[in-house]
């Protein structure tokens, strides 16, 4: 189908806009599997070992990337969750935190210490600096004390200060054992501990956990049900991660990522049975869980809420994940159906009666504005106005003169004079007479040159005035020209303009609602940015539909085929050169009809054929001979690039005027995806 030069537009725009909202939808998506942080952990591994006594001997080591960064502070949480009972807490050797900084050329800034700096308790620090929350006195840079973080709420903070700055890559190593971290039932022992969790504002990255059992758990084979007896593991906070090795000695695991927003956390529950044997039997009576249930009825309740509550997040991200895929399909289903609809209701030209291929007279006698109507979707051009002028010097109400210059100068300085011999300006239609006034009355007063013009449309206020009056002409000459008939009425359609709106807004609501908060799947982005481009493009293209009526199209279909003739005229040999005034009069319609270029061309064709040179035609100086057509069509050219000028010039001072006041005023086993709240978890910052 050929397009109209508005739906081009719209066409055009909605691309542009589509391709707006494919970058978008990409960027989410890579949001969505990237953290943006200025500092990240690229790699955290954690060596672990349960002890016989029940507890948990732990060494973390960290690789940090930062960029301009001096400190950074890690926090280490011990408490532990007894999910029903009573039992001794948990706690954090203090004697036993070891702490390690180096960088990736093997230099130590702190290596195995255990015992703050000499300037820890400074407010500033002139030197590196090793400070601990539970040395009463330590603070960080600028006097804050450490335990001002860690007060009450069952964990400590490591404070590391660089004078020099850290290193854009630097490894941090803690090592630290927390005491009774294992709660033991009467029939089980439960250790259930958050090893892994994200920082305050750092992207984490690349998580493992070695997590090594006693000796004497190899008595147990590994098992997957509460009815057997033997190891059972659970892995709990982030839905991605997955355990890669499960057995009596050791627990591998791993993730990608641990992401602040949704509080990813790296949790494992393990559970040993007491008997026939028991692996912990170093863990004092006093140590253990009282309760007046079996440890195992209570921690298979708890799993089973787990399961449960993972179940129904399941269900919630699968109805969401299908509902977006579904509904943007529906929709774009719909909005295709729609645009189809519209076209062959609405926008779809209807075929004309006449069909005769080169029609060699004008069919009517329109004025510019009425024939630029016509042929540009009810757009009255430039070339309408241009068109004109060249009426009136072909009915001589204006006459023209090459003023002492080649005609065809690109900068001839052609002279147009008012006729200001008696001729009946009723004889002229609406156009010419607002050109006519709009020249010799409010511009200029009976004469001008290109020079004079060109100089006018220069000055602000003489560009105002004319682009302000051609305005006005082209607004109430559209109007007057909707009487005609020539297009259907199609304001009806305005109405499906609504679907584009409802189509972009639950876009929006589906990518930041849906799409973000549940994380989707990479790939299911590209139906949101199908259903915002088609709803886009119904946006642009509904107020762009122009239908021409049955008049309208038997009168257009005429004009087309004249202006095929004009455009191959000079192929028809049987067709001789017509007198200058009827070429005048097509040159008028050649201007509207955007051919004036190729009709001039078709001229010379014709003139060569009749022994007329170029340079003979390029010489010229004078209006009165057979050659006039040529000279109007540079004038027409000239017009038009002072009414561009004049645009120029007025947007160009609005301009200057912003600019001047802007500057005055500003100068593989999965995890469980839910939390089972276990002890421990980590915390932390740099800067």
């Amino acid at each position: 189908m050929k397009l109209p030069k508005k739906v081009n537009r719209a066409v055009l725009i909605s691309t542009i806009a589509s391709i707006c909202i494919g970058l978008i939808g990409a960027f989410l998506s890579f949001v969505q599997s990237h953290d943006f942080y200025e500092s990240q952990i690229s790699s955290w591994n954690i060596e672990a070992k349960l002890t016989e006594s029940g507890d948990l001997k732990i060494v973390d080591t960290i690789r940090f990337e930062s960029d301009d960064y001096h400190f950074f502070e890690y926090e280490i949480g011990y408490g532990k969750t007894i999910i029903e009972g009573n039992g001794t807490n948990s706690y954090l050797d203090t004697e036993s935190v070891k702490v390690s900084v180096y960088n990736d050329k093997g230099y130590y800034y702190f290596n195995e210490e255990n015992e703050s700096t000499s300037n820890s308790t400074s407010y500033f620090k002139f030197d590196d600096c090793l400070g601990f929350s539970w040395n009463p006195n330590d603070c960080e840079e600028g006097g804050r004390n450490l335990n001002y973080y860690t007060n009450g709420k069952e964990k400590e903070l490591v404070y590391v200060y660089l004078h020099n700055g850290l290193d854009n890559v630097i490894n941090f190593k803690y090592e630290y054992t927390i005491k009774n971290a294992l709660n033991k039932y009467s029939d089980i022992s439960e250790l259930n501990w958050c090893f892994a969790s994200p920082l305050e504002e750092m992207g984490v990255k690349n998580i493992s956990l070695t997590l090594t059992l006693p000796n004497t758990c190899s008595n147990y084979n590994v098992v997957s049900s509460f009815e057997e007896e033997g190891i059972m593991v659970f892995g709990h906070g982030n839905g991605s991660s997955e355990f890669t090795k499960i057995d009596n000695t050791k627990i591998i695991a791993k993730t990608d990522k641990l992401r602040e927003k949704i509080g990813d956390k790296l949790e494992v529950r393990l559970l040993i049975p007491n008997s026939p044997y028991d692996a912990f039997s170093s863990v004092a009576n006093d140590d253990m869980i009282s309760s007046s249930k079996s440890g195992k009825e209570i921690l298979k309740l708890e799993e089973e809420n787990l399961t449960n509550k993972d179940i129904l997040n399941t269900k919630l991200y699968n109805r969401v994940y299908y509902s977006f895929i579904l509904i943007h399909l529906f929709l774009s289903l719909l909005l295709i159906g729609l645009i189809i609809l519209i076209y062959l209701k609405f926008d779809k030209e209807r075929k004309p009666k006449f069909d005769i291929e080169y029609l060699r007279e004008p069919p009517n006698k329109l004025s510019p504005s009425e024939l630029s109507y016509l042929v540009n979707d009810q757009e009255i051009t430039t070339d309408a106005f241009t068109g004109t002028i060249i009426s009136l010097i072909r009915k001589k109400y204006i006459f023209i003169d090459s003023n002492g210059s080649s005609l065809l100068d690109e900068k001839a300085n052609y002279s147009l004079t008012r006729n200001n011999e008696t001729k009946l300006l009723e004889e002229l239609n609406d156009d010419e007479k607002f050109v006519l006034d709009l020249l010799f009355n409010k511009m200029f007063k009976d004469q001008f040159t290109m020079n004079d013009f060109e100089k006018k449309m220069k000055k602000e206020n003489s560009a105002i005035k004319y682009t302000e009056a051609i305005a006005s002409w082209q607004k109430s000459s559209k109007e007057k020209y909707k009487k005609y008939g020539y297009y259907d009425n199609v304001k009806v359609v305005a109405s499906f303009g609504v679907f584009g709106i409802v189509g972009l807004i639950y876009c929006v609501y589906s990518i930041f609602g849906n799409y973000l908060n549940f994380y989707l799947p990479m790939w299911t982005i590209i139906f949101g940015v199908i259903t915002c481009l088609l709803s886009l493009f119904i946006f642009f293209y509904v107020p762009t539909i122009t239908r021409k009526s049955k008049k309208g199209i038997e009168e257009y279909s005429k004009w087309m085929s004249f202006k095929k003739f004009l455009c191959e005229f000079s192929h028809f040999e049987d067709y001789d050169m017509m007198s200058v005034i009827v070429w005048e009069e097509y040159l008028v319609y050649a201007s509207i009809l955007g051919i004036a270029d190729l009709v001039e061309k078709q001229i010379r064709i014709k003139l060569k054929d009749s022994g007329i040179s170029e340079e003979q035609i390029s010489s010229l100086s004078t209006l009165d001979n057979l050659y006039l057509m040529i000279y109007l069509n540079h004038v027409s050219h000239r017009m038009m690039f002072y009414t561009t000028l004049a645009r120029q010039t007025v947007v160009s001072a609005k301009m200057e005027r912003v600019s001047s006041t802007v500057g005055s005023i500003a100068g593989s086993g999965g995890f469980g995806g839910s939390s089972s709240h276990g002890g421990g978890g980590h915390g932390g910052r740099a800067g």
